[in-house]
């Protein structure tokens, strides 16, 4: 078969060069930038500033963390606390039981349903 039989046979158009007056490849680059930006801006929206506005509500909750408050730490102890230093948070979890932990191990304060649970757990 010649070449002349084998562009006859084939089913797909032969590959062409587009012609454009700014030189081969050049809308290819365009696009393959926008889309690399338009990666990099959907991960900043999705990705970093969800994330800004959780750490900020955390840090926000440690600010207002006051002595008498009831808080669970990040390891699942419960505690009122007695004592705030700037790094460390002293918390009693049973009378005349005080432990003292990290200030940034205090996970969230104990709301309503987390007191009933306890509260609950004690009767039982």
């Amino acid at each position: 078969m010649t070449r002349s039989g084998l562009d006859r046979c084939s089913i797909l158009p032969p590959l062409r060069r587009p012609e454009t007056t700014e030189g081969p490849g050049s809308d290819i680059v365009f696009f393959t930038i926008a889309w690399f930006a338009m990666l990099v801006g959907g991960f900043l929206v999705f990705i970093v500033r969800p994330q800004r506005r959780k750490m900020q509500e955390y840090q926000a909750m440690q600010d207002r963390l006051a002595v008498g408050d009831e808080v669970i730490t990040t390891s699942g102890m419960f505690g009122r606390i007695v004592e705030i230093d700037d790094d460390e948070v002293r918390l009693e979890v049973a009378p005349n039981l005080t432990l003292r932990f990290a200030r940034a191990a205090i996970g969230r304060p104990v709301d309503d349903a987390d007191a009933g649970s306890v509260a609950e757990e004690q009767s039982a």
